[in-house]
């Protein structure tokens, strides 16, 4: 794409893709963003970011300031003092005339101070400095490295044609030459004993040695058709330049096709008729660039290109390669301008009310047109640019030159104005070609406005509408826009108040101040577009104002005001933002709680890893003691959630860190493996009940938990084909299950070791499966794996707990096609099979009862009854919790599915007509969230489990 700035001073981004950016005059700062950019600052001082890719950058006339950003750059900054940056990649850093400084960066770079005497840096890397003979000044090389940097001579100069002396400072080397005493460079920290001619090199070959000259173009003549040329450019040639003449305006197409190394295609025009090619001149001369990436062809186009004499080059990125270029010119036909092309020369549309319309046209030979009209009264003003090509936009400008409001739109997207209570004047609008040519309808009316909204409020501070002392929430309706542009509100406090402000239903841009009783700014909202604008402040006794202001168009508004008597600050420990802070993870705390202090935190840090255990007690009501990680240090105790969108709950999003509640006044403990950090601990009545407390804690450091709760998986016959992703959900439904059950029961830690096999599952129309787990080992003869090897074993407890798995993995297509779209259907589906292994719900419930213990394991009414309708056993924990669910104070039975008439679904979830997407209930939906719920949770501590009822997702009944 071509950028094209103007003789102002302005910001010019590029693309992602590979630009043309030519600065012209003016202060310009440009940012090429990403692409192989060429970049011509031109005229004044310029900033120039390169970005990304491989670009190449004249900074033209005046002091430029040059930044090569990555990839391998080739910067010159042409006349003038200028300041050149390599930065990343290998570069070529030129100074041009006068003096400069020029740093490397990261890199093998070339750097070359050229006239003037020039600082040069090469930064890191094996760096080249190029010295300069009549040089008109001495270089001044800071950072030569002897034996990694080199230095490269002029063409008539060899190493013994110099002279290298040591300075009187012992820290520089001087270096000359000895038939004319021209000083060539200054080296610091070098001694001259240690360069050798290994340290100097002939001048290099490559772009910087080109001598861009036309002498040895060939000449096409007078080009009217089409002519095709075939040549090769590469190390020997790296640049073949071609002469042509128009004898009249023509529309220009180059293709450079054919190429089997990378070369780039330009169109050049000697402005300066010297016969060279010199982008250090007022004005770039090159027209038109083309420097697509390896050997994808090359393509300039240029509409109405005036009649005169063109050069083009085709130059060798890297490589060798032949190439074939075409040339075509065609004739056309001028096209008719409709409207002036400055505003002394604006089409005069005269009285503007009626909607009018115009065809035109702009583009490469007409960038800009421009019209005139006029309104008689405060007038709603619409306008639309359509039926576009290529790129145009558009600018409403007053009779002054000042920019009232444009549209910019991409592409060819249409352009649309909007500006309501417009006053009477002249206006002009300026349509403009950003890139290509287009033909274009503009589209425009004024209707005048025939009421003006009355203004209820006051214009300056002096005539603010005085409220009085605010105390209960005021509401006020009203406008602001072209024709009032400001409204002010006067209101007093007589105590220290939490000061509320809400400005919304607003139709266009408004933004709203708090003043002090001088009217000098509090606090401003400017919220973008039609967003509501809200302002929270703490403020002392006396006298303020509220400034509504008119941002863009007119619009009607609400404004609310409320002031709030501010409350005493919260007591010492109330909150997590005023816990105690012990000074460490080891101590023991008392306290009361009651209805007005219902909780105490205590903040404590820890340095090294190691077990926390809390216990609570002395108590006389229901209290929890949980352990919280405030890890987005917003101090609030937040849900668990997905905060950071990236489909999967991450450790840090689980806040709550211990907390194994008892519905009663019993002691409670808690248990974690902490990691360095901060940690807070919170004691809480659960019903505001008066109770007293103690606390005690203990920490013993430990690099791992000796009680670790780990899942592991072998990956037997069939998964050979699973792809990353699927073995990425599969560790993150393991990790989600580690945290919920964050320590073993056993007295050493308990790994649960699952084998994953590949297979294709049963399926059809109306659904498939994607996966299936329970405990145990897979095998055909069920009974006999029970002798295979211990899969459950006794905890401390005497509970059976399962230390072997299985999972089968669908490889059925069909199956693996239903979930497609649905980036977290395979954690999502795995955390629901894993359940299973764990013995959710109700236990493990596979069969054997043939074996006396496991038999004792299975007791089928431990929790439910199979039968119709069962419910799981109200006197349990996720009894507790289910009821906790519905409001009851009451354990509640918690719904068993029965109804499937499906062996694997039935009496091993909860009821999905109750339930819905609970990760335990039996159908997934492909992209709906499965939270995990507390009574899921409980129902694992019904079984043996060591959890934390923290990790739960927000769920609630439908």
């Amino acid at each position: 794409m071509d950028i094209l700035g103007t003789e102002s001073t302005e910001v010019l981004f590029g693309t992602e893709n590979s630009d043309n950016i030519f600065g012209m005059s003016g202060l310009d700062t440009v940012n090429a963003l990403g692409g192989d950019d060429v970049i011509f600052g031109n005229q004044d001082n310029d900033l120039i970011d390169c970005g990304q890719g491989f670009d190449t950058v004249y900074g033209g006339k005046n002091d430029d300031f040059i930044l090569g950003g990555f990839d391998n750059d080739y910067l010159r900054g042409d006349l003038d003092n200028d300041e050149i940056y390599g930065e990343d990649g290998d570069d070529s850093l030129f100074g041009g005339k006068f003096d400069d400084v020029l740093i490397g960066g990261n890199g093998n770079d070339h750097l070359y101070g050229d006239l003037g005497s020039d600082i040069l840096t090469g930064g890191e890397g094996s760096d080249f400095f190029g010295l300069r003979q009549d040089g008109e000044g001495s270089d001044h090389i800071i950072d030569y490295q002897d034996g990694i940097d080199s230095l490269i001579l002029p063409d008539n100069l060899t190493f013994n044609d110099l002279i290298i002396i040591q300075s009187g400072n012992d820290n520089q080397t001087i270096i000359t030459v000895a038939s004319t005493g021209e000083q060539l460079a200054i080296l610091d920290n070098v001694l001259s004993t240690n360069l050798t001619e290994e340290d100097f090199r002939g001048t290099v070959t490559g772009t910087e040695a080109l001598t861009l000259n036309f002498s040895n173009a060939i000449d096409l003549g007078i080009l009217n058709d089409t002519q095709t040329q075939s040549h090769t450019v590469g190390n020997n040639n790296p640049i073949d330049f071609y002469r042509f003449t128009l004898d009249a305006p023509k529309d220009l197409n180059l293709q450079l096709q054919g190429l089997s190394a990378d070369a780039d295609l330009y169109l050049i025009e000697d402005v300066n008729g010297n016969n060279l090619w010199d982008e250090s001149l007022d004005t770039s001369e090159v027209i038109r660039s083309s420097s697509n990436a390896g050997v994808d062809p090359e393509t300039i186009d240029f509409t109405q290109l005036v009649a005169g004499t063109y050069f083009v080059g085709v130059a060798q990125y890297e490589g060798e390669t032949n190439y074939d270029l075409t040339l075509t010119a065609t004739g056309f036909t001028p096209r008719t301008d409709g409207a002036g092309n400055t505003q002394e020369t604006a089409l005069n549309i005269g009285v503007l009310q009626a909607e009018k319309t115009f065809k035109d046209f702009v583009g490469s030979s007409d960038s800009n047109d421009y019209y005139k009209f006029s309104i008689n009264a405060i007038s709603d003003f619409n306008l639309s640019l359509e039926n576009l090509s290529s790129d145009a936009d558009i600018q409403l400008i007053d009779s002054t030159g000042n920019v009232i409001d444009f549209s910019l739109n991409p592409g060819n997207d249409s352009e649309t104005i909007k500006s309501s209570g417009l006053e009477a004047g002249d206006y002009y609008l300026q349509v403009s070609s950003f890139n290509g040519d287009t033909d274009y309808d503009l589209i425009i009316s004024a209707n005048p406005v025939a009421v003006i909204p009355p203004d209820g409020a006051g214009n300056t501070l002096a005539e603010a509408k005085d409220l009085a002392i605010l105390t209960t929430e005021q509401i006020f309706n009203d406008f602001v826009g072209n024709v009032d542009q400001k409204d002010y509100y006067k209101f007093i406090l007589d105590k220290n108040a939490d000061f509320q402000l809400k400005l919304d239903q607003l139709t266009a841009n408004a933004d709203v101040e708090l003043l002090d009783d001088q009217g000098q700014l509090i606090k401003s909202s400017a919220n973008a577009d039609t967003q509501s604008e809200t302002i929270t402040e703490g403020l002392n006794p006396g006298t303020y104002f509220v400034h509504v202001l008119q941002k863009d168009g007119d619009t009607n508004y609400q404004l609310s005001l409320l002031a709030q008597e501010q409350l005493p600050p919260p007591d010492p420990g109330s909150t997590l933002k005023t816990a105690i802070e012990e000074n460490s993870p080891v101590f023991s705390t008392n306290g009361n709680l009651n209805g007005d202090k219902p909780d105490n935190f205590v903040k404590f840090t820890v340095n090294e890893s190691g077990v926390f255990n809390a216990n609570l007690s002395g108590l006389t009501a229901d209290v929890d003691v949980r352990l919280i990680g405030d890890f987005n240090n917003d101090q609030q105790i937040n849900s668990v959630e997905d905060r950071n969108n990236n489909g999967f709950i991450d450790d840090e999003e689980i806040e709550v860190l211990g907390w194994l509640p008892e519905r009663n006044s019993n002691d409670e403990s808690i248990r974690a493996f902490l990691q360095p950090g901060t940690y807070y601990l919170e004691v809480d009545s659960v019903d505001k009940q008066a109770t007293n407390y103690t606390v005690n804690t203990t920490f013993n450091p430990a690099a791992t938990d000796p009680l670790a709760f780990n899942i592991e998986f072998n990956y037997k016959d069939g998964t050979a084909g699973l792809s990353p992703e699927f073995r990425t959900g599969l560790e993150q439904a393991a990790r989600t299950w580690e945290r919920i059950i964050p320590y073993s029961s056993f007295d050493e830690s308990h790994t649960l070791s699952i084998d994953i096999y590949g297979s294709n599952l049963p399926g059809d129309t109306n659904g498939f499966t994607l996966a299936s787990a329970t405990y145990g080992k897979k095998v055909n003869d069920q009974q006999s794996s029970f002798s295979e090897g211990i899969e459950i074993k006794k905890d401390l407890q005497g509970n059976f707990m399962p230390v072997i798995g299985n999972a089968t993995i669908s490889t059925n297509p069909l199956a693996q096609n239903s979930f497609k779209g649905d980036s977290q259907a395979i954690p999502r589906v795995m955390i629901h099979e894993f359940g299973h292994v764990l013995g959710l719900v109700g236990g493990l419930l596979r069969g054997f009862n043939s074996i006396t213990e496991y038999r004792d394991l299975q007791d089928s009414g431990k929790f439910f009854n199979k039968q119709k309708g069962t419910q799981y056993n109200p006197n349990t924990y996720a009894g507790i919790a289910y009821g906790e669910l519905t409001g009851s104070n009451n354990p509640l039975g918690i719904p068993i599915e029965t109804s499937t008439g499906s062996e694997g679904s039935d009496y091993s979830h909860w009821e999905e007509t109750t339930f819905d997407a609970e990760i335990m209930t039996p159908e997934d939906e492909n992209n709906k969230p499965r939270p995990i719920s507390q009574f899921t949770i409980a129902s694992l501590r019904d079984s043996g489990w060591n959890v934390n009822y923290g990790a739960a997702e927000p769920f609630s009944l439908a």
